[in-house]
């Protein structure tokens, strides 16, 4: 009954547009029709810091800069947090016997480049 229903609703709506298509040569103004045809182009402006928005190109670039900056800070920042916290792990031969037995040889290399199949 859905799969009925959706049919249903798909032909009407394109023997909708069928129609429209033929009115639109005696009505050009048809809205229904020419919310169809618009297209969006460019980006919108980038909304900075303060929440302004940019108007100019090297705004944008600027804001975009800032914003890459800012993720590359966070990034070392964060890798510097976790080396510091890895270098209290303890792994014993079994633990390390056991990672390995179920690791999945057909998944891709892990950070350190070494393939799973070659580990295993």
């Amino acid at each position: 009954m859905r799969n009925h229903a959706k049919w249903e609703c798909r032909k009407a709506l394109n023997h909708f547009e069928k129609k429209l298509v033929k009115d639109s040569k005696t009505n050009p103004k048809a809205k229904y029709a020419k919310s169809k045809l618009k297209t969006k182009s460019g980006i919108s402006n980038l909304a900075r810091v303060d929440g302004s928005q940019t108007t100019t190109d090297k705004q944008e670039v600027d804001v975009l800069n800032n914003s890459q900056e800012n993720i590359q800070t966070t990034c070392r920042i964060h890798s510097q947090a976790v080396q510091t916290e890895l270098n209290d792990i303890e792994i014993t031969p079994g633990d390390e016997a056991k990672r390995l037995s179920k690791m999945n040889p057909n998944k891709s290399t892990g950070p350190d480049g070494a393939a799973p199949r070659v580990l295993k």
